[in-house]
């Protein structure tokens, strides 16, 4: 009789506990790739689909540049004339097709499957007590138990780009997007490198800004992009922002910009051709509210001539003419 009152009660508890477990039912959801595309222009000259999950200037959705390939994908950009931009997928080198579908389950996992059943993309928090998902003002998509506590979010989980406010720690990278280069994050300071060289068991460094991405104290844990408006006793405020790599723990920074306006829907990307830029998207203007504040590979903007990239006139590339003057250097 002990025992059978002991098996009720734990069976109760695991129901109980069970039962807490789950997403309430108003906060799942399942959108499927599908539908007509968005009518305005964002980059890589993509299609896209968008999905009711948005905090301005943040949306995800479903784009593609290639028929029949698409990525779940969260983009940049008021709708307007402006450019939409992709600050971070999900599904970076495993595209979906038509039908795929984005969900939130019961469980609490958070999924992207295509159109055959396959798992593409998985959060990994299933039965952890998730209770919602929340696109923060910031960009960072997260998942949620009932007392608000972060039990997932995308800023761990980076792509090629890095919001304000997120972090790349020490042994994670970011990764172009068709793979071919990343920002690595040593405890040292940061390189740019080519991935996949032939005859070669690791990635080859190619930039470190000529030493500025580097520090003397081997003791780096994590890189933070930061914007901050500047002070009146900077000159400058209070109109200006500081974009900045902040090197922690109190290791200094790497100034890559100063806008003359609120900068703080910023992103840095490694972008296709191997350069590192950062972006600012100022959200009152409706017309090009889109800037290039920083380059690395730019005299303008940043450290490198443009022609040092790998593929222009870099050491793995051949010279184009308007970068024929380095041919004859050492690069190349």
């Amino acid at each position: 009789m002990a025992t059978t009152s002991y098996l009720q009660i734990l069976l109760f508890f695991l129901l109980a506990s069970t039962s807490s477990a789950r997403v309430p039912a108003a906060e799942t959801f399942s959108y499927s790739n599908s539908g007509e595309f968005g009518p305005y222009i964002a980059e890589y000259g993509a299609n896209y689909r968008v999905l009711p999950i948005a905090t301005s200037p943040f949306q995800l959705c479903f784009f593609n540049s290639t028929p029949g390939a698409f990525y779940l994908a969260l983009r940049m950009a008021r709708r307007s004339e402006s450019i939409f931009r992709f600050v971070w997928t999900a599904n970076p080198t495993r595209p979906v097709g038509e039908k795929a579908t984005f969900s939130l389950l019961s469980s609490g996992d958070l999924r992207l499957t295509d159109a055959d059943g396959s798992v593409v993309f998985s959060s990994g928090t299933a039965n952890k007590g998730v209770s919602s998902l929340r696109l923060l003002p910031n960009g960072n998509i997260v998942l949620v138990d009932a007392g608000g506590r972060t039990l997932w979010q995308s800023f761990d989980h980076p792509t090629d780009s890095l919001l304000v406010g997120q972090s790349l720690p020490v042994g994670k990278k970011l990764v172009s997007r068709l793979g071919t280069y990343s920002l690595i994050v040593d405890t040292g300071g940061l390189g740019l490198y080519i991935n996949n060289v032939a005859g070669m068991s690791k990635p080859l460094l190619y930039s470190t800004a000529d030493g500025i991405m580097r520090i003397e104290n081997k003791g780096l844990k994590l890189v933070t992009l930061e914007a901050e408006p500047l002070t009146e006793s900077e000159n400058e405020g209070p109109y200006a922002y500081e974009l900045r790599l902040s090197l922690q723990p109190q290791l200094g920074a790497i100034i890559t910009g100063r806008p003359k306006y609120n900068a703080t829907f910023s992103f840095l990307r490694v972008e296709e051709d191997g350069n590192l830029l950062v972006y600012t998207y100022y959200d009152p203007v409706d017309y090009r509210a889109w800037e290039v504040v920083f380059a690395v590979f730019s005299e303008d903007l940043g450290w490198e001539n443009e022609c040092r990239l790998p593929y222009k006139c870099g050491s793995m590339g051949s010279a184009q003419r308007r970068c024929a003057w380095r041919a004859r250097g050492s690069d190349g």
